[in-house]
């Protein structure tokens, strides 16, 4: 995982502005970038501790999706090692053919889009993704889960357990 946040950090690097954002990095235990590395637009990723796509973070929807989701991958990355990205990649290749199959026999589903079916599986059931949607109190995603799969969050917000910094943000960038 420190070999992939190198890799982010030298993507963010050779752009001509990579957007550094001091106040979410700084002494935050991770680097995040405004673009940076981003495979699919609209989408963060964090690779290691550094996150690119963070975005437009002076939106305070955006700047919790950083505070409260991606920095959950950032911990996830360190406590679960080299098993973390072996296990994510498992889930993403398991979980779209499973979606997939699923798309292909279940008649009733055959008005979803086959992409909507793979991604859900995928993407946003894999359990990685489950636990940081739902420390970021945006579990389910809005119009993004199809009709299988986890149903309920699996732990508690952040903005519960953090009475401090309710929305998740730090109070610099508010």
């Amino acid at each position: 995982m420190t070999g992939t946040g190198l890799l982010a950090n030298t993507v963010a690097l050779l752009q001509r502005d990579s957007g550094y954002v001091p106040e979410l990095s700084e002494r935050q235990n991770r680097h995040v970038h405004r673009r940076g590395f981003v495979p699919r637009k609209g989408f963060a990723v964090t690779l290691g501790n550094v996150i690119g796509g963070a975005g437009d973070v002076e939106r305070p929807r955006r700047a919790k999706l950083i505070t409260d989701h991606e920095d959950v991958h950032v911990w996830q990355a360190r406590w679960f090692g080299p098993l973390y990205p072996v296990l994510y990649v498992g889930w993403m290749v398991a979980g779209g053919a499973a979606g997939a199959v699923r798309w292909v026999l279940d008649r009733r589903h055959k008005r979803d889009r086959l992409f909507a079916t793979v991604e859900s599986a995928a993407y946003f059931l894999n359990p990685f993704e489950w636990w940081a949607y739902s420390r970021d109190d945006y579990w389910p995603p809005s119009g993004k889960i199809a009709d299988f799969g986890w149903q309920r969050p699996c732990c508690a917000p952040f903005a519960q357990i953090r009475p401090d910094r309710p929305s998740g943000i730090p109070t610099r960038v508010r």
